[in-house]
């Protein structure tokens, strides 16, 4: 009795439908967990970048008042004038010179004290005081004259004053300066400007959960959404009776967080524009971030709600839509299956229940009871009814095949044999036919294998008749294996096997290998591809820095360029392309290089069309494009972002952990210092141990040994891995790929040659760091072949250049530096012609162009079959060991 059918349907429904919710369950899950971190990280990022524009946009008219109220009080006639008040000749001229600088201020009024008077004069845009300017004498017992007394007193050079006036609702900024001579105080002058325009642009966001707040040096509220926290008046006021933004701060910690943060931002040695942290006021957890107006000694501040401006709504689109397609695509893949997979299941097994009753088929295992089980009891029972048929035809064919042409024909070769005459005997195989035509019996084999190349054809002639008439089995032997193993016949790759016969007689065996072949092209192909993949993923930084490197001089219109500086740029990108294992690009840029040697020839003229056209970029633009949709295909899009994450040594962590509590915890007399030591060890932060800038220059050194049919002991960099700037040295260490290639190339030499020196077969070379006297040093060696300094002398003279001693009188084996500085200046080559890896000479150009950048020297040492050595000696002080 045949059990009952489970539906393979029904099974894979229900496993679709238990992992979409195990999928959506776990999206849920995850999206609350980090919904709250990015929110987080959103909002501070935002709270930077908000308060950064907001400074933009408030200094620039107040920095501009101020240089004109600044202008004013330098004014010689007006000092000369404060100091002989009574004279009227200068009177009028400094009245008209007033009212010169009452017509440029923006709010078109000023005001200008005489401090030995006490005199105060001024004018405002309507000029209803011309001819009255002075308004009234200031008292020293008047409250409200104190402010000019406490200005003179305390200020030096300018200070501005904030004041609401309640009359006409405006905001007004004073610009008070002091006017001086040779440090003596003649009086105060300046100008007001209404900030209510600029006040309400800045408090009155449009950007929810944000609160702009300007706070002047002491913290003292300056312009806030709220007019009531407004210090009024903040110049004549003492310590406590300021309105200060710390008193809108829940805890004591935050206050000290903030008063930190502003401190920081006052000290002239910090780079950072703005800063952001996290505090506790009365309405709850925000982001306050600040940004100092030097301009103005004011600071730009707010306070971010980020939960209501990046809040949980904002995310609910993206759940909701991941939640939408992962059910859309559940019902699609649903579908798909019952088409293309149920459906044709069930058709073919009432196909096979109708094929067991006769047709052919392979025997299956039994593994289940679903539709694919009984699929394959039907075939099984078709194959068994067949059995017996199928053992009478195996005897008939058995009987029938007993000749040798039978099995010949059934092998998928062609085979046959031939004599001393190179006459093919008449017993081949079929297989021969699709190589040469029917009826090749008795025609001669070298005619048939090499029918266009009478040269080859004789060559095979005497090899199979001098291994046929030889008897020494080594020896013939050696014949056949000489002879050619593969061949194309009629545009086929055919696979030749010969194998001597008893008798004289020769057996060759053809294969036809087209389709071989071409796998192994195409698996040639993918393995550089996979390379290329594999490089560009262990080294993307490098790859995506060397690719924005490459883009922004492409687009810099590199034809305004010297040609020679062209040339070495297309020269060292083509190297880094080496390096990365690029598939197009590098052939690109050579094609390039080409058109550009004709170009280099100094006594041509050069037509700025024929630089245009020689750098006609879209070629290799196209293949370097080309490059990169592999990745993109390999790796998607993500893979070329600018996204970086940087990684913290957990000690660094931990030192900037306890800076931090040590500025909390210290009393003043200390904080400076504990601040420039944080400020060390950030700096430290931001630079990368050396040998990550140089770790690929040993792979790709063995690389080029390798293809050069060079060995080379592996090495790696060796000394002190100092931390240094990237941004400073990626230049170099990119350009150093010239002089491990030269190290290669010009350098070791072949393996024979090297033991006929007495040397071992591998070479040797190195690179080693060292720190001594605020300078770093690069060492480059080899013992190799040294400098053919005969060649060297021969090619200067040919290109006009000047002969100097070639050792330095003080120190041996050292190259004169004339003669150092010749080689490093690019276009002189030892090498006849030039290919992908060397030629042009334009490498050790490259390399002097950035140690030159960087301030450094180089130093050449070699002695001819012994070794040469590199020294770049680079000064800086900024070095962390």
């Amino acid at each position: 009795m045949t059990p009952p059918i489970k539906s393979l349907q029904r099974k894979f429904i229900q496993i679709v439908l238990a992992a979409y919710i195990g999928i959506i369950g776990a999206t849920v899950a995850a999206f609350f967990v980090s919904q709250k971190g990015i929110a987080r990280q959103l909002g501070r990022d935002f709270a930077i970048q908000y308060v950064l524009k907001e400074k933009a946009g408030l200094s620039a008219p107040i920095k501009q008042e101020l240089a004109l109220a600044l202008k004013m009080a330098d004014t010689p006639i007006l000092k000369e004038w404060a100091l002989q008040e009574t004279d009227p000749v200068l009177t009028k001229k400094a009245f008209d010179e007033l009212e010169s600088y009452r017509q440029h201020f923006r709010d078109g009024d000023y005001f200008f004290i005489v401090n030995r008077s006490l005199h105060y004069y001024f004018n405002d845009s309507t000029g209803i005081y011309t001819g009255k300017e002075l308004r009234y004498t200031l008292n020293p017992k008047e409250l409200s004259d104190q402010w000019y007394f406490s200005t003179i007193e305390k200020v030096h050079g300018y200070a501005l004053n904030v004041n609401y006036d309640r009359a006409i609702r405006d905001t007004k900024i004073w610009m008070n300066v002091i006017v001086q001579n040779d440090h003596s105080v003649l009086g105060l002058c300046g100008t007001g400007l209404s900030l209510n325009s600029f006040i309400r642009d800045f408090i009155a966001t449009r950007n929810e959960g944000v609160v702009p707040i300007l706070l002047n040096r002491d913290g003292a509220i300056q312009a806030h959404p709220d007019p009531t926290l407004i210090d009024q008046s903040s110049i004549s006021k003492q310590g406590n009776e300021h309105s200060t933004v710390f008193t809108l701060l829940g805890t004591d910690k935050d206050r000290q967080e903030l008063s930190a943060l502003l401190a920081g931002l006052l000290n002239p040695r910090s780079s950072n524009e703005a800063g952001a942290l996290w505090i506790q006021t009365t309405q709850g957890e925000r982001i306050c971030a600040a940004a100092y107006i030097p301009e103005l000694d004011w600071y730009a501040l707010i306070l971010y709600d980020y939960q209501r401006g990046i809040g949980l709504s904002r995310f609910l689109p993206v759940l909701l839509t991941t939640a939408f397609s992962l059910t859309l695509l559940t019902a699609l893949l649903l579908l798909i299956l019952r088409r293309i997979v149920i459906r044709p299941i069930a058709q073919l097994t009432q196909s096979t229940q109708l094929f067991s009753q006769g047709q052919k088929r392979a025997v299956l295992p039994v593994v289940s009871n679903d539709e694919i089980g009984v699929l394959t009891r039907e075939f099984n029972a078709m194959t068994e009814s067949i059995q017996s048929n199928t053992e009478k035809l195996e005897t008939e064919v058995q009987r029938r095949t007993s000749e040798l042409r039978s099995l010949l024909d059934n092998t998928g070769e062609g085979i046959l044999s031939f004599g001393m005459d190179l006459l093919v005997d008449p017993g081949y195989s079929r297989e021969c036919d699709a190589f040469f035509g029917p009826l090749i019996g008795g025609k001669r084999i070298d005619t048939l294998l090499f029918p266009d190349n009478p040269e080859t054809a004789q060559l095979f002639r005497r090899a199979i008749e001098g291994a046929l008439k030889t008897t020494d089995p080594y020896k013939k032997n050696l014949l056949i294996n000489l002879l050619p193993t593969e061949i194309n016949l009629g545009g086929r790759n055919v696979a030749l096997r010969l194998r001597p016969l008893e008798n004289n007689q020769v057996l060759l065996v053809l294969n036809d290998i087209t389709y071989r072949k071409e796998l192994e092209t195409r698996l040639t192909d993918e393995r550089k591809t996979l390379r290329f993949v594999v490089n560009a993923l262990t080294n993307r930084r490098l790859f995506l820095d060397i690719s924005e490197a490459f883009y922004r001089f492409l687009r810099s219109k590199p034809e305004t360029l010297p040609i020679i500086e062209i040339y070495r740029q297309i020269h060292t990108f083509k190297g880094l392309f080496l390096q990365l294992d690029l598939l197009s690009t590098p052939a690109a840029l050579q094609t390039c290089e080409d058109r550009l040697k004709i170009l280099l020839n100094p006594q041509d003229a050069v037509e700025p069309d024929s630089v245009t056209q020689a750098l006609d970029f879209h070629e290799v633009e196209e293949s370097f494009n080309q490059d990169r949709s592999l990745l993109i295909r390999y790796l998607g899009n993500p893979f070329l972002s600018n996204e970086e994450t940087y990684s913290l040594e957990l000690k660094d962590l931990e030192s900037l952990e306890a800076l931090g509590k040590k500025i909390l915890s210290s009393p003043q007399t200390i904080r400076d210092l504990q601040l420039e030591e944080e400020i060390r060890v950030i700096q430290r932060l931001r630079t990368t141990p050396i040998f990550e800038l140089l770790h690929s220059l040993p792979v790709h050194t063995l690389e080029l040994a390798g293809l050069r049919g060079k060995k080379i002991r592996p090495f790696r960099p060796e000394g002190p891995n100092v931390r240094v700037r990237k941004d400073r040295y990626e230049g170099l260490t990119l350009s150093l790929i010239h002089l491990f290639r030269n190290a290669v190339i010009h350098g070791i030499e072949e393996p024979e040659e090297r033991r006929q020196k007495g040397k071992p077969e591998e070479g040797t070379v190195s690179l080693q760091i060292q720190y001594s006297d605020g300078s770093i040093i690069l060492i480059i060696a080899d013992d190799g072949a040294g400098l053919n300094l005969e060649k060297i002398e021969t090619l200067a003279r040919e290109k006009g250049l000047g002969i100097t001693p070639l050792f330095s009188s003080t120190n041996p084996g050292t190259l004169d530096p004339a003669l150092t500085n010749l080689l490093f200046a690019g276009g002189l080559s030892t090498r006849e012609t030039a290919d992908l890896y060397s030629g042009r000479g334009i490498g050790l150009g490259a390399v002097a162009q950035e140690v030159q950048r960087l301030g450094g020297i180089i130093t050449l040492r070699t002695e001819k079959d012994r070794f040469t050595e590199i020294r770049i000696q680079i000064p800086d002080q900024e070095v962390f060991l």
